[in-house]
């Protein structure tokens, strides 16, 4: 071995550096072995709590793909969900100023429709109140409750039309909007232009579907579609695949199930992020990470929120 003042043993017959922790090795990889020695991950469980095994970035020493092994990689730890406007205009130059890194999870045809059903259900409560046109909406909801609880009028309504299929959501809240407002729809979404821009100041773009369907409520050919047209949409735009996507809704069991977890996988994405409220751990799987939300704004203060994650996480 090499004589030039740094620790070496013969391991698999190749000469390698030891270690005895992983801040000696280069970014990515683990210090372990008998002898310790830097080397690529084989599994999720030898990184970081906060880290994966992403197999899409594992070379061996002749520089051939190994997909056996990976370099661990750090999960984001910011990721906005959908693709609105403001995640380029108002998030990312903060982003940029603070060096925090960000995944934007981006439903694609949301994108290139100009805004998302939920939204316009939202936006038609916030500028027509009590005098929105309820009578054109395939849901039953007291108009009376829209003045004494407008919260609880809109949670209402979305979880009426959540579940329905994409189209008639669609349809029902475009229909709600121009009927109450006698406007034509807004745009609230990125434009393509701006997901390429922000991809190209460094921030990662992940896949979210095309049309942001609950994907138990599809079959599975159709659901196939969602997660690999996404893909291919962002490829398309920022010249690379994507390596993260997020379920839409994201309820483990509800929203989607091991079969999608696998559609993702087979999709070539190499981590996939719920709404389960936890944190992750070494060993979890790769294609259901938890994610915490902000939702203390829905009358959870910071300390319930982060006493629910911990219940969630460790007392379970």
């Amino acid at each position: 071995c090499p004589n030039d003042g740094n620790e070496y043993a013969c391991a698999d017959l190749v000469c390698v550096r030891t270690c005895e922790t992983r801040n000696e090795c280069m970014p990515g990889q683990v210090c372990s072995g008998n002898p310790r020695r830097c080397q690529a991950c084989r599994g999720d469980n030898e990184c970081p709590a906060t880290e994966f095994c992403d197999r899409t970035l594992g070379i061996t020493e002749d520089e051939q793909m190994d997909p056996a092994r990976g370099l661990c990689a750090e999960l984001p730890p910011t990721c906005p969900d959908d693709g609105y406007g403001d995640n380029h205009e108002s998030a990312a130059p903060v982003l940029e100023d603070e060096k925090i890194p960000a995944t934007f999870f981006i439903a694609s045809g949301a994108v290139d429709e100009g805004v998302m059903w939920n939204d316009l259900i939202l936006v038609t409560l916030i500028e027509c109140g009590a005098d929105a046109r309820l009578d054109v909406l395939p849901v039953s909801v007291n108009p009376a409750k829209i003045g004494d609880d407008p919260a609880a009028a809109a949670a209402e309504l979305l979880a009426s039309l959540k579940y329905r299929p994409a189209a008639e959501r669609m349809a029902a809240a475009e229909r709600f909007y121009t009927a109450s407002t006698g406007k034509d729809v807004p745009r609230l979404m990125m434009t393509r232009e701006q997901i390429a821009d922000l991809s190209g100041r460094g921030f990662d773009l992940g896949g979210h579907t095309l049309n942001h369907p609950i994907l138990t409520g599809l079959d599975d050919d159709r659901a196939r579609e969602e997660i690999e047209g996404c893909r291919d949409w962002l490829a398309d735009i920022t010249g690379r695949l994507p390596r993260c996507f997020a379920y839409p809704n994201g309820i483990p069991g509800r929203d989607f199930g091991p079969t999608h977890e696998r559609m993702v996988e087979e999709a070539g994405f190499s981590v996939a992020v719920s709404t389960r409220w936890a944190a992750a751990r070494p060993g979890g799987g790769r294609f259901d990470i938890p994610r915490v939300g902000p939702w203390w704004r829905l009358g959870f203060g910071l300390a319930a929120g982060l006493a629910r994650v911990y219940g969630t996480s460790y007392l379970r």
